[in-house]
């Protein structure tokens, strides 16, 4: 069982009701993750590729799933920022904090569609 398109999923008006199956096998989690349309939601292996990929990062970050899936994360930081080894630390920052790190910057593709750079 799916959402309809134009229910919430994250929003409280019009919740979601999904089979028990569906909530027991993690589905659940998976359509609520993918249905977020304001949030990047992704998540990394240890080696900072990319292994998933939500509507919401494909809206915030500029790539579209095939664009994203399997590249590094560091993809997302501004030329100098690789060069000071941010993304490395970051990567370290969330295997010491049982691999969480929220991040708010500048995506590298909309600074540079911006002309910010």
């Amino acid at each position: 069982m799916s959402c309809q398109e134009d229910e919430s999923i994250a929003g409280v008006e019009r919740p979601c009701v999904v089979s028990d199956e569906l909530l027991s096998s993690g589905g659940a989690w998976r359509l609520l993750v993918e249905n977020v349309t304001d949030y990047a939601i992704y998540l990394l292996d240890s080696q900072g590729r990319i292994a998933t990929w939500n509507v919401g990062a494909e809206r915030s970050k500029g790539y579209k799933q095939e664009e994203a899936l399997g590249r590094n994360f560091s993809m997302f930081f501004l030329p100098e920022d690789i060069e000071r080894g941010l993304p490395a630390q970051e990567l370290a920052a969330a295997a010491r904090t049982d691999g969480l790190k929220r991040r708010t910057g500048v995506c590298a593709r909309m600074a540079r569609s911006s002309g910010h750079w």
